[in-house]
């Protein structure tokens, strides 16, 4: 019996290699600060309509008007509140707004759009004359809320104006960080 056991210690001493394994992983972590979601809207909704217009009143520079409110809304995320006006702006690093039409603006910089039938629309923002493709500085500008102003006149002199309708697309582009 004495044999068998120091057979089976021998078995048990009996030194294993062992070799170690090792594996990597590459784990990317991102963070956003200050990330706003920003929106601006007319106050008159996205459909803005001059309604029957008498032709024979229109000018090169007189026409009727239609006004609206342009207001800018920000927020983080759905847990905070909303940022309206100075609020708003004041959040933002930068703020710039631009007007563009799918249809091609006529006179020299974008400063009125055709809306065909010898008419055009002459856009005012902040009741200054407002240019198309232009970009406007929203940090720059005072005030809570913007005026958005489009008068109906005639384009041409010369031509005269045919009944009918028009509808024209206007894009309001808000750029911010």
């Amino acid at each position: 019996m004495r044999i068998t056991y120091t057979f089976m210690a021998l078995l048990l001493f009996i030194p294993v290699d062992v070799q170690s394994k090792s594996t990597t992983a590459t784990v990317n972590l991102s963070v956003k600060f200050r990330e706003f979601t920003c929106n601006i809207a007319s106050s008159r909704g996205s459909n803005l309509s001059f309604g029957d217009v008498n032709i024979t009143t229109l000018t090169l520079t007189e026409g009727p008007e239609i006004e609206a409110d342009l207001t800018l809304t920000c927020r983080l995320d759905n847990a905070t509140p909303e940022l309206t006006g100075n609020n708003a702006i004041t959040a933002l690093q930068s703020a710039n707004l631009r007007f563009t039409s799918p249809v091609s603006t006529g006179g020299s910089g974008g400063a009125f759009l055709d809306a065909g039938h010898n008419v055009a629309i002459l856009p005012f923002f902040n009741n200054a004359r407002m240019q198309f493709n232009s970009d406007y500085n929203l940090k720059t500008l005072s005030g809570s809320g913007y005026k958005l102003k489009f008068k109906l006149v005639k384009k041409s002199s010369s031509g005269t104006i045919s009944s009918g309708s028009v509808s024209v697309v206007l894009n309001a582009e808000l750029t911010y960080t």
